[in-house]
């Protein structure tokens, strides 16, 4: 189970829509609770939230992950005997103090950029969902994409190439006027 513990509800429309959008996704390929904390002192919230948990605060200072090393650090978690839900953590607009970051298993980046607490949220959601979908071999990344097409141009290419090579042998006309 994840568990997602953030300062401060969304309050711009576009982090809103964007929290909806992804935890509608992220429902069909893991249970998630998503909480909203308030209060003076963030850490000591965040910390007694996550009690029990596999922490793992977002902040800058932190490792920075692919989607596929995010999708198999998922695994190896949800493998683990002793973990039973993994809690992220997003810090408000101060961040984590040392004391939090000091309780965590481990601390993740989304980018080395100071990064609002809204917006980090919806870019935590995202790869999340990415990194589900690759664990369930369903994401076609845009390379992918682009290589998938390029190689099925290339055999249909092939394939017209083949034909008239064809319908022009049966007639005896020279194939260099073809290709």
């Amino acid at each position: 189970k994840l568990r997602i513990l953030a300062i401060g509800k969304p309050k711009l429309g576009y982090a809103g829509e964007g929290v909806r959008e992804y935890t509608g996704r992220l429902k069909h390929y893991v249970p998630l609770d998503l909480e909203f904390l308030k209060g003076h002192d963030e850490s000591s919230a965040l910390l007694s939230r996550s009690e029990r948990g596999y922490r793992i605060a977002l902040d800058e200072r932190g490792s920075q992950l692919t989607t596929l090393e995010i999708s198999e650090g998922l695994t190896r978690l949800e493998n683990s005997p002793g973990i039973k839900n993994v809690a992220f953590l997003i810090g408000g607009a101060n961040g984590h103090s040392p004391a939090l970051r000091d309780q965590c298993d481990e601390i993740w980046s989304l980018s080395t950029m100071t990064m609002q607490h809204e917006l980090a949220l919806v870019v935590l959601l995202e790869q999340l969902y990415r990194a589900y979908t690759v664990k369930r071999g369903s994401l076609i990344t845009e390379s992918d994409l682009w290589t998938v097409l390029s190689n099925s141009l290339a055999l249909l290419t092939l394939r017209q190439r083949s034909r008239k090579a064809s319908q022009v042998a049966s007639t005896g006309l020279d194939l260099g006027r073809f290709w």
